[in-house]
């Protein structure tokens, strides 16, 4: 239940961010990792179930990058952000 509640942020963040971001491009490259993420996170479920913290934790991730695609990392929140992915 808990994988398909995060997957349904991810979607809902994609639309939002979707909308009107600073550079469709760099968007586009930026949430790339995500919608890699969510067909291989479905089919390897099965055969390798996570726990939920790490679910909880690649979401977060994936949050970020969403974030990062809209707003290209061009705002206040650049540092902290930068710093949450390494």
């Amino acid at each position: 239940m808990l994988p398909l509640i995060l997957l349904m942020g991810w979607v809902i963040a994609l639309v939002v961010s979707g909308i009107g971001p600073h550079d469709r491009v760099t968007w586009f490259l930026e949430v790339t990792p995500v919608l890699i993420a969510i067909p291989l996170l479905a089919v390897t479920r099965g055969p390798f179930p996570l726990t939920g913290l790490l679910y909880v934790l690649i979401f977060i991730h994936g949050l970020v990058l969403i974030l990062g695609g809209h707003y290209t990392w061009r705002n206040r929140a650049e540092r902290l952000l930068s710093l949450s992915c390494g």
